[in-house]
C-alpha cells in the first residue's frame, strides 16, 4: 500500500516481492481496496526478486515482522550504496541488531499508520487518522535531519498523516506494551471485538496489563 501511494504521487518506486506475490504483483499490479469503501485501485510498479550488492536506491524501508529481520540483514549489509534503510514494525526489541549489522548511519525506525490483510493478489486496507496514529519516523539519536524531513515529506506527499519523533526507540517499546494486552485480549475472544466487550475478565486482565 504504501509503495502504490507513493509510486502515484510521482516516486521512482521498486517492490522487492519472493514467490507467488512476485508472481501476484507482476501479473496484477497492486491491487488496493479500501475496506471503508470498497474502491479498488491498481498500481504497477517496478518488481525486483533481490537486492544486489551493487544496486542503488536513496532509501530501503522494510516493512515486516520483526522475527523475520534476521533473515534480509546480511543482505542489507552486502548492499553499500543504498545509504537510508528504514525499518517499520513493531520493535520492543530495539534497534541494537540493525545497527550492529548495518551500521548506525544507515538506519532509521518508524511504525507505519495502516494496516490491513491480503487476500489473493488483492490487498484491503485502512489508514488510520493522524490523530489515532499517523506514520511515525524518528532518528536514532533523536534529531531532526534533512533525510528525515525528506522521508516525511514523501510519506506526506503520498496521502499519509506524518509524525516525527524524538524518542523513537521508547515510541515503539511503548507501543507494543500497549498493544500486546489488547491483541491477547482479543485472541481470548476468538479476535471478536464484540464479544471481548462483553467479557469481564479478558477486559479486566487486559487493563491490568496495561496498568
Amino acid at each position: 500500500m504504501y509503495a502504490a501511494r507513493l509510486k502515484e504521487s510521482g516516486r521512482d518506486i521498486s517492490v522487492l516481492a519472493r514467490g507467488q506475490r512476485l508472481a501476484d504483483t507482476r501479473e496484477h499490479g497492486i491491487v488496493l481496496e479500501d475496506v471503508s469503501t470498497g474502491h479498488r485501485t491498481t498500481t504497477r510498479v517496478n518488481v525486483v526478486e533481490r537486492l544486489d550488492s551493487e544496486d542503488a536506491y536513496n532509501l530501503v524501508v522494510v516493512m515486516m515482522p520483526r522475527n523475520h529481520v534476521p533473515e534480509i540483514l546480511s543482505i542489507l549489509a552486502d548492499n553499500r550504496y543504498t545509504p537510508n534503510i528504514l525499518f517499520m514494525f513493531n520493535n520492543a526489541a530495539g534497534p541494537d541488531e540493525m545497527i550492529n549489522t548495518l551500521g548506525r548511519d544507515r538506519v532509521l525506525i518508524g511504525f507505519p499508520g495502516a494496516g490491513g490483510t491480503r487476500k489473493g493478489h488483492i490487498i484491503r486496507y485502512m489508514v488510520v487518522s493522524g490523530r489515532q496514529q499517523p506514520t511515525t519516523l524518528g532518528e536514532l539519536d533523536g534529531s531532526t535531519t534533512p533525510r528525515l524531513e525528506q522521508i516525511a515529506d514523501a510519506f506526506k506527499g503520498a496521502g499519509f498523516p506524518v509524525a516525527i519523533n524524538s524518542q523513537m526507540d521508547a515510541w515503539l517499546k511503548t507501543h507494543v506494551a500497549e498493544v500486546s494486552p489488547m491483541a491477547n485480549a482479543l485472541y481470548m475472544a476468538g479476535g471478536d471485538n464484540y464479544r471481548l466487550a462483553r467479557t469481564r475478565d479478558a477486559i479486566v486482565l487486559m487493563i491490568k496489563r496495561l496498568l
